[in-house]
């Protein structure tokens, strides 16, 4: 399983295609749940706020943490991934740099969040200390954690969970089929409902090219996402993409050659996304900046300049009124330190978007009334 948590990212190198079937081999095995015209491929789901003992294992909510930090509606808060003991753990903290704390929501990893709309929830995937990873749900005020979505054979990952923006839904990306010593041949986008539990299948792509790190349009009608080569007569690279959730044909917006991942839709219609991902082809040194680009694939535009074997700008996500972007900027050599940076959709403006640098990954504002 490949993921790029500050605790180490894995490549998709020879040894990252190890590592995730490594991992896939481990997983448990559990029933399946369908999509329309899809065949089960290991998607178990239990309804929401169930508990079950597979959840209980890989940590159920548990007392909160020792630094205390009340969070309460309409308080602008940051989420964020970092380094925490043996994994990585979600954390919150305000503009100002206070109350920083990390969510109390059991053993594992847990990496990627993601605000829900109305700003009360956050989703996250968790990798448990079994290897499997799942989809969860907590309240913004870390109460009520609860598993929604269990990754068993022959589910390799789930990753990158995102709301739907009427706040219904949760998207995510997961992977199946991965035979020994190889990497996943199957890659999915499904919707799990909240109120009913279902899991649907909304996209799927199957061969050696994946497809990942899925945006929801902010109408809900689209997903923007990345695709991932190896190599081949074709060589490697990656691309961004975006497609009609109801089954229509794919488009790609950016050239393999350009390496683009980690895209975001903004309310304006304008796309985010950075070059040679850290984490995803293990090239610490070749530079790695923002770029924007309108839907139809034009006005592509650069907003950073790091040069090679410099600074790094990755993991770009809009704020919630898309007036700014807020990315993770690494310094140093190898993956080296991971901090909040914000910079305006112009290119200027580039700076720290709270007082002092925080270290960490995977940012995100929270959304506000009005």
């Amino acid at each position: 399983m490949r993921n790029d948590d500050e605790a180490g990212p894995r490549g998709r190198s020879a040894a990252g295609v190890l590592a995730r079937t490594t991992v896939a081999a481990m997983l448990l095995a559990g029933c399946g749940t369908t999509g329309p015209g899809v065949s089960p491929v290991g998607l178990a789901t239990s309804p929401a706020g169930v508990a079950s003992p597979s959840a209980v294992a890989s940590g159920a909510p548990s007392a909160r943490p020792t630094e205390d930090a009340s969070v309460s509606d309409g308080e602008p808060w940051i989420v964020f991934q970092a380094a925490a003991g043996s994994g990585d753990g979600i954390f919150l903290v305000q503009p100002d740099g206070t109350g920083r704390h990390r969510f109390a929501i059991g053993t594992g990893s847990q990496i990627h969040p993601d605000w829900s709309p109305d700003g009360r929830q956050i989703a996250y995937a968790t990798i448990t200390p079994a290897d499997r990873t799942e989809l969860w749900v907590v309240n913004a005020d870390d109460t009520d954690a609860r598993r929604l979505f269990s990754c068993d054979l022959p589910c390799n990952q789930v990753s990158y969970p995102d709301w739907a923006p009427d706040g219904r839904s949760i998207y995510f990306a997961v992977d199946a089929d991965a035979p020994p010593d190889a990497p996943p041949t199957i890659f999915r986008f499904a919707r799990y409902d909240l109120a009913t539990g279902k899991t649907t299948i909304v996209l799927e792509r199957k061969g050696s090219v994946s497809a990942e790190q899925p945006r929801i349009s902010p109408d809900g009608t689209r997903v923007v996402y990345s695709r991932f080569r190896e190599g081949g007569p074709d060589g490697a690279g990656s691309a961004i993409f975006v497609a009609d959730l109801k089954g229509g044909p794919e488009h790609r917006l950016t050239e393999w050659e350009k390496f683009g991942a980690h895209p975001d839709w903004s309310v304006k219609d304008l796309i985010v996304f950075n070059t040679f991902d850290l984490g995803v082809f293990q090239d610490t040194t070749a530079a790695a900046n923002l770029y924007t680009i309108a839907v139809d694939g034009t006005d592509l535009t650069q907003l950073t300049t790091f040069g090679v074997a410099g600074t790094r700008a990755t993991q770009p996500r809009w704020t919630p009124d898309g007036t700014r972007i807020v990315f993770t900027r690494v310094d140093g050599e190898g993956f080296g330190t991971r901090r909040l940076a914000v910079i305006n959709p112009d290119g200027s403006g580039l700076g720290s978007l709270t007082p002092s640098p925080i270290t960490g990954t995977h940012w995100q504002l929270r959304p506000l009334p009005g």
